[in-house]
């Protein structure tokens, strides 16, 4: 008797004999069905493990953007904090220009005051 399963109507057995040369009777059909079997249930194995595998790499791509999130906040944060230097270094090169340009008018009106007591 052969068997095999179908998963839509269940279990089907269909009566099956040979004769082989010695005049026993044997099927052979049964070894494919049991390779069959064996095949079927690596087959649900291997679906076991991928579902485990996905739900191990879920956990990870959850870590994952949770990481990203924070590095992304970081950054923000940083970004923020370069613009308020950048605001302070104008600021600040602003203010040395302006003591520079003065310092210079300043020497350049000591430089004629001099100019005019030599003459004098």
């Amino acid at each position: 008797m052969i068997c095999a399963n179908d998963f839509n109507k269940g279990n089907m057995c269909e009566e099956t004999t040979t004769v082989n040369v010695e005049g026993r009777t044997a099927s052979p059909m049964r070894a494919p069905l049991s390779e069959l079997s064996t095949e079927v249930e690596g087959i649900k194995l291997d679906v076991t493990i991928a579902e485990r595998e996905i739900e191990v790499n879920k956990s990870a791509m959850s870590k994952v953007e949770s990481n990203l999130h924070e590095v992304n906040n970081g950054y923000e944060d940083l970004r923020l904090q370069f613009d308020e230097y950048k605001k302070i270094t104008e600021v600040l090169i602003q203010r040395d220009r302006f003591q520079h340009s003065t310092t210079f008018e300043y020497s350049n009106v000591l430089i004629q005051a001099k100019l005019n007591c030599t003459k004098m």
